[in-house]
C-alpha cells in the first residue's frame, strides 16, 4: 500500500483489534507469501 506507515489510518484502525504494526504488515503478507512458496499451474 503507497504510504502506509505507523501512523496512517489503516494501522490506526488495526490498533483498535490489537494489531500492531508489525503483526498487520505480516497478516497483510502472509497471502502473497503462501501463494509464492505453491508451485506454479499452468
Amino acid at each position: 500500500m503507497p504510504g502506509m506507515t505507523e501512523t496512517s489510518l489503516m494501522p490506526k484502525s488495526a490498533s483498535c483489534v490489537g494489531l500492531d504494526f508489525p503483526s498487520l504488515v505480516r497478516r497483510m503478507a502472509a497471502p502473497a507469501l503462501a501463494r509464492a512458496a505453491q508451485p506454479a499451474r499452468h
